[in-house]
């Protein structure tokens, strides 16, 4: 059956889902050639330093006359790029964003409803090229990032993995809707189907997420991508950035940075299941401010419905329910396992080698060591290592994870 929500109101695609019906744009009109030939030799201006000057000397461009919503989005990547790249490309943080960035960042951003900040969205949704039309739109292989800090394909694989996650996620959003609905009309082995349905799908992503291990580097991560994705709040940018309106005055923007606790297909699939963050639900529900506005409205809708957890709470005697909604839960449980243990291996193994500590993390299995405890290294002038959404990594990830395992139903 199909489910009862048109997800086109809500910017989602029956072929592609959160990510956009069509591909991303590549390129603006030719007013905005200075952005993208900026954006175009990003890491040779980042190693040469040059970044800060070119940046400094921009004119500032009107984005009146961007009319599309593709021209938006593609506007929001390259302004967001090209800021982390000035704000985090010089010798230290700068804490002033020049108002020909600023500018028309405060503009597109104000257009889509969304941050002036580089999100999930602008490095992963709407920063990708399908690279072969005869391969599979769900095989990481077949996407390429359009912008980038480094210009290494580590950080290309990085945004393009994500993006192959969302591709192959598409088929969870219908699962969990026509569940929604059967949940409605009391619907048990409606319930039943679909869950089992989107547990096999979580399955397969957990799958495909350990492939990031395959082109991207620990190593190049740590340390040449991972500076760039910060926001404009933190240890090093305490009071935030001040964003210059070039008429001697601007605004104060304090904003986290890109993390995948952005992305709307995970919430979904904890708002539908009635999973609860207590510990780590104002994070979450924060990081929805993040997401593209139809976004946010399809997961304010799906929070006024009747959760299915509820409604298998409800269905005593029901078996097979209560074994279908607890293979689901365990399966999203799993996948946030192989997150965690990603974020070991990319964040906090390489944050503790850095500080010259011996101590290793947990890791896939195979991998050298543990970190002890599993906790987030300290440095004693800087405080935990932090994930680019500004939170302990570990600590957080467990938490989420726990969350979910903990709701497994006890017969």
């Amino acid at each position: 059956m199909a489910p009862s929500i048109s997800l086109e109101q809500y910017d989602i695609s029956s072929e592609h889902g959160f990510l956009p019906s069509e591909p991303p744009l590549k390129k603006l009109p030719s007013q905005y050639q200075s952005w993208e030939s900026i954006a175009c030799n990003l890491p040779s201006l980042i190693s040469s330093k040059e970044i800060v000057d070119i940046v400094a000397n921009l004119p500032l461009i009107p984005t009146a006359t961007l009319t599309t919503t593709r021209e938006y989005q593609r506007a929001y990547v390259l302004l967001g790029f090209i800021a982390n790249a000035y704000l985090w490309g010089a010798s230290k943080p700068l804490n002033r964003l020049p108002a020909s960035i600023a500018v028309p960042f405060l503009a597109v951003a104000r257009h889509l409803d969304t941050p002036p900040v580089a999100t999930y969205a602008a490095e992963n949704l709407w920063n990708f090229e399908p690279i072969d039309s005869q391969l599979s739109i769900e095989d990481p292989d077949n996407f390429r990032a359009l912008t980038t800090f480094t210009g290494t394909e580590d950080e290309s694989w990085f945004y393009s993995l994500p993006a192959a996650i969302e591709m192959r996620g598409r088929h969870v959003i219908p699962l969990v809707l026509e569940a929604l609905d059967a949940v409605e009309v009391g619907d048990v082995n409606g319930v039943v189907e679909r869950l089992s349905d989107v547990a096999v799908h979580l399955r397969e992503l957990t799958l495909l997420l350990p492939r990031m291990y395959e082109n991207n580097s620990p190593s190049v991560f740590y340390n040449r991508i991972r500076p760039f994705l910060a926001g404009t709040i933190g240890a090093d940018l305490p009071d935030g950035v001040f964003y210059e309106d070039g008429k001697g005055g601007g605004e104060c923007i304090k904003l986290k940075g890109p993390t995948a606790a952005q992305s709307s297909l995970f919430h979904l699939l904890d708002e539908a299941l009635g999973v609860k963050h207590e510990s780590a639900g104002d994070f979450l529900q924060e990081m929805r401010s993040y997401m593209p506005a139809p976004h946010r409205r399809f997961l304010a809708l799906i929070a006024t419905k009747v959760t299915i957890r509820a409604f298998v709470e409800l269905s005593t005697n029901q078996v097979n329910l209560q074994e279908a909604y607890n293979h689901c839960l365990a399966a999203l449980a799993n996948y946030r396992t192989k997150h965690l243990q990603m974020v070991s291996r990319y964040v906090v193994i390489p944050s503790r080698e850095a500080l010259g500590s011996k101590s290793v993390g947990e890791t896939e299995p195979g991998t050298a060591g543990r970190v002890a405890g599993c906790e987030a290294p300290t440095d004693a002038k800087r405080g935990p290592t932090l994930g680019t959404g500004g939170t302990a990594p570990i600590e957080f990830l467990k938490r989420v994870r726990s969350d979910t395992s903990d709701g497994v139903l006890k017969k």
